[in-house]
């Protein structure tokens, strides 16, 4: 969302059930039952249905970012997508022994094609090509951060890594039948070696420890946004939870031989998340040149860097939220010329169309966007900085619906971000006071005020940007920024007290922070 520094004056802005399958939510875990023929769903709270039957030994699942479900049918050598709804399309067919599948953040699926020895690359649009081949008996495949490919070779007890360009790798070696790969969201890789019954973690550096043993032929590995790791117990017919302290728990059992997972994604949990890795990203403009960047970070640390669309004349970009329900995030520009307020729809950091969005009243400045009523949509949040009044627009899209009033601030104070502090699935405001450096945070309930909380105060120098989570443990996290010295600084809260820091990276001339 658009921060307090880049408030602007008042002159210038203003589950349908199926009969077989049920329609999938975010953060559902969907399990690839070969023995069975079947992919069940389950809720986070573990209530099982079948998502689809009929198939002919699948194995490996992936979701994509709009939330559609790829399944690897090993004996029909075909892959087959599902829409949330269930709606079943054969999306290639011909291959040879499909195992696993994985989505790169172009959108392109990657096959590992067991009996040809090769793994297989589609577009989006279907087309076939061949990434790599030679290889024995590959299996899992899972991507990192930087793009870069990993197979388990299970003919040769290899991981191996490919670059985005292909140029192959070996990762790690004297594997036992691996099976499974999936990273958590510190770079981390699991393994699940199948013959040893062991899960193994590697940090980014290929260091190799025990994180599970005596296990009855792992296979599939799954991730859920709060870290858990969801274990696919081939040989015992269960899938296991391990909790990111690594304590193990059975999710489901009464399977007939799991195979594949994958989560539900469909929305990031992080607006800024452009690479949907589970971090948040900075967005930052250039009101000189017009020119916006996306840096991808990994909690506090600088991993890379994107050019965005430059936007035109008199337009600025305020915030970012998934307007497209792509599951990615979407620019929200305002105009501050016309107070025309607009909506660039990405994909990752390429502009894929754009759509105007309501026009905003003399005096009252854009914040940003988020749900307030619980439809799934990105809202308005508006401030009016003569009468410290907030606003909420009701959007469909990028219409208009309907409005509220909000409550009104207490002079000094300023509205910088509006997301969830206290865990109710609703929004509330951060508040900043320049003068004094406090910090608040007002619990919501839709638009109405239920309390406040007063929340650290900040340095000299340091201005509140907004808030994000950062260390990926489902809180927020204050951003700062240090005018002065162009630094970045991240402050991790336990809800509203402060528990650590780490600077981030700085930002060079001419660039100011978007979003978070």
């Amino acid at each position: 969302m658009r921060k307090a520094t880049f408030l602007f004056d008042a002159a210038i802005l203003f589950a349908l059930l199926l009969p077989i399958s049920a329609r999938a939510d975010v953060g559902d875990l969907f399990e690839a039952d070969a023995g069975s023929g079947t992919i069940f769903k389950f809720t986070s709270g573990g209530a099982k249905t079948t998502f689809a039957a009929g198939l002919n030994n699948p194995v490996g699942l992936a979701v994509d970012a709009v939330g559609n479900l790829f399944e690897a049918d090993f004996n029909s050598d075909t892959i087959f997508k599902f829409t949330p709804d269930g709606t079943k399309i054969t999306f290639a067919s011909g291959l040879r022994g499909p195992a696993d599948l994985a989505f790169d953040d172009a959108g392109n699926l990657f096959e590992s094609d067991a009996k040809s020895g090769t793994i297989i690359k589609f577009t989006p649009s279907g087309i076939k090509t061949t990434f790599a081949s030679g290889l024995i008996g590959p299996s899992a495949l899972a991507f990192d951060v930087f793009g870069n490919l990993y197979e388990t070779d299970q003919g040769s007890g290899i991981i191996f890594k490919f670059t985005p360009s292909g140029i192959k790798t070996t990762f790690a070696s004297g594997l036992n039948s691996p099976s499974g790969l999936a990273f958590d969201v510190f770079g981390n890789l699991y393994e699940a070696d199948q013959a040893s019954g062991t899960i193994f973690k590697f940090n980014p550096s290929a260091t190799r420890s025990t994180f599970a043993s005596g296990l009855q032929r792992p296979i599939g590995l799954a991730f859920d946004a709060a870290g858990n790791l969801f274990v696919a117990d081939r040989g015992s017919g269960t899938i296991l939870k391990f909790t990111p302290g690594g304590i193990k728990s059975t999710f489901a059992s009464g399977l007939n031989e799991p195979q594949g997972l994958a989560i539900q994604g469909g929305q990031t949990s992080i607006p800024s998340d452009f690479n949907r890795d589970g971090f948040t990203d900075y967005l930052l403009f250039n009101p000189g040149t017009r020119a916006t960047a996306i840096w991808y970070l990994h909690g506090s640390a600088l991993v890379t860097g994107a050019f965005g669309p430059s936007l035109p004349p008199d337009w600025v970009v305020v915030g970012v939220a998934d307007f497209d329900k792509n599951g990615g995030p979407d620019f929200l520009l305002v105009n501050s010329v016309t107070r025309q307020t607009a909506v660039w729809f990405l994909n990752n950091a390429t502009f894929v169309g754009g759509s105007f969005g309501p026009t905003l009243p003399a005096g009252w400045s854009l914040i940003g966007a988020t749900d307030f009523n619980g439809d799934g949509k990105p809202d308005y949040v508006l401030f009016n900085s003569a009468t410290r009044q907030t606003a909420v627009w009701f959007l469909n899209g990028t219409t208009f619906s309907s409005g509220a009033f909000g409550p009104t601030l207490p002079a000094g104070w300023i509205l910088v971000d509006a997301l969830d502090f206290n865990a109710d699935n609703k929004p509330d405001y951060l508040l900043f006071n320049p003068r004094t450096r406090q910090t608040a945070i007002w619990f919501l309930n839709g638009t109405t005020f239920q309390a406040g909380t007063l929340g650290p105060t900040l340095p000299a120098g340091w201005a509140l940007e907004g808030a994000s989570d950062f260390n990926a443990d489902g809180a927020p996290d204050y951003l700062l920024f240090a005018a002065a010295t162009r630094g970045t600084a991240i402050w991790f809260l336990n809800g509203t007290t402060f528990v650590g820091g780490a600077l981030g990276p700085a930002l060079p001339a001419g660039y100011t922070l978007a979003s978070p």
